[in-house]
């Protein structure tokens, strides 16, 4: 084989994979334009329990987190701005403040981090209790108030020791059967644990379970462990998903005999 021909099938290689990526984008822009249609979300009625993720699914509370950490890294004469915030998202306490430290250049005792993560801590939860119903994702009430006419089971999860107080602020608190909270599980996602202890709450098998989730390793610790999953946004990593919807909003749940939209 010459030059030539090493040349010719590099170039087809890559037209090739060029060819692929195009595709899937074409792909991805495509289907999220129909299930942006979408107004009735069909399940089969074998689902009996309905596991949503807190942040990022029924609210969003990421300016809140933001707020707190830019002012406790202000203080530690450290600049962070939303990029990072989306760095530490999904983190827990002690492992966002690290990071702080670790762009800060910073070191801190053990007894300084826990005295910075309660003063952070503070400040958020000194927000989100004036939260309001108004900061409930577009149509989530409306769709969780449908799954429980339907008489399913519904569970809230969250890694974070706050959730509760978030539910109760928006009022969301009474639509579910149980809520699982970073302070009953020992490993936070991606650990399946938070979802074994909603659906056990709940009284449902993984296989009768949708989780819908917003992070890419929530939707792939669930799957592994046998639940549906529902990716929520338009996060090109959730096509790892059973499902994808961009959000709730003019969203219907429909419960269906011998029927299911999610496979």
């Amino acid at each position: 084989m010459n030059k030539g021909d090493i040349c010719t099938n590099v170039d087809k290689s890559q037209l090739k994979f060029r060819f692929f990526q195009i595709y899937r984008c074409y792909q991805f822009l495509i289907l999220s334009y129909l299930r942006s249609c979408m107004t009735d979300f069909r399940f089969s009625a074998s689902i009996q329990g309905l596991i949503f993720d807190l942040d990022g699914v029924l609210v969003d509370t990421r300016p809140y987190h933001l707020a707190a950490w830019s002012r406790l890294a202000a203080q530690l004469g450290v600049e962070i701005d939303a990029s990072h915030n989306e760095v530490l998202r999904g983190l827990s306490r002690m492992e966002s403040l690290e990071k702080i430290l670790e762009w800060g250049n910073l070191y801190c005792s053990e007894a300084e981090k826990l005295h910075w993560s309660d003063v952070k801590n503070n400040w958020y939860i000194d927000a989100i209790t004036r939260m309001s119903p108004e900061e409930v994702l577009p149509g989530v009430r409306s769709f969780l108030e449908t799954c429980k006419l339907a008489g399913k089971k519904t569970a809230v999860v969250s890694s974070s020791k706050n959730a509760r107080t978030v539910l109760q602020s928006t009022e969301l608190e009474p639509l579910f059967d149980a809520v699982v909270d970073g302070t009953m599980f020992k490993k936070p996602k991606p650990a399946p644990d938070v979802f074994w202890v909603a659906a056990e709450l709940i009284g449902c098998a993984p296989s009768a379970c949708v989780v819908f989730e917003d992070a890419p390793s929530g939707v792939a610790a669930a799957k592994k462990e046998g639940f549906w999953t529902v990716g929520v946004g338009i996060h090109r990593a959730l096509c790892e998903s059973n499902w994808r919807i961009s959000g709730f909003e003019q969203l219907t749940p429909v419960f269906e005999e011998q029927h299911c939209e999610i496979d």
